[in-house]
């Protein structure tokens, strides 16, 4: 049984510039295990296809040639992309502090470190959420847009290159 991970712990540990073990699974989430287990697939239909059929022997061994670069060229995507994510996990975290700003409905600048901005068409309607800092705009989860403090300091936590908003601490 594990035992739960206290705030200030992952807290310490993000204004250090490291993820802490827990948040690991935000990094490596459904999208990373579906392009592995797509990217794996492809390699063994790629490979054990080949050897156990009669795939190119047949009447229609060139559509099967024809088809195999794609296979290959799925698969090597996939694994890079894994490969990929799985190396964000040992980069710096990139932090950034500064005063929050709610824009309310407005669009949000740059004339403030940090901007927030929620938007809400109506009843029944998709909700969006934007988080603009250091000249990027970040779409937050709702768990992320809880922990944001409006019209004071927030550090914001993001890793490189997936802009991906992995922790919120107020200052």
């Amino acid at each position: 049984m594990t035992t739960p991970v206290s705030p200030a712990e992952v807290a310490a540990a993000n204004l250090a510039g490291r993820l802490h073990p827990s948040q690991r699974g935000k990094v490596l989430d459904v999208v990373f295990w579906t392009l592995l287990i797509v990217g794996v697939a492809m390699v063994l239909l790629a490979v054990i296809l080949p050897l156990t059929t009669d795939v190119f022997s047949g009447a229609k061994s060139g559509q099967s040639l024809a088809a195999m670069p794609f296979v290959v060229l799925l698969a090597v995507l996939c694994l890079f992309l894994c490969w990929r994510r799985y190396r964000d996990l040992h980069r710096p975290l990139i932090l950034i502090t500064g005063w929050t700003h709610d824009f309310g409905k407005a669009s949000c600048t740059d004339e403030y470190p940090i901007g927030m901005r929620f938007e809400s068409q109506g009843i029944m309607t998709a909700e969006r959420r934007e988080l603009r800092a250091g000249g990027k705009t970040y779409l937050p989860t709702r768990e992320m847009w809880a922990l944001i403090q409006p019209n004071r300091n927030n550090t914001l936590c993001i890793l490189p290159r997936s802009k991906l908003l992995v922790n919120v601490i107020p200052s």
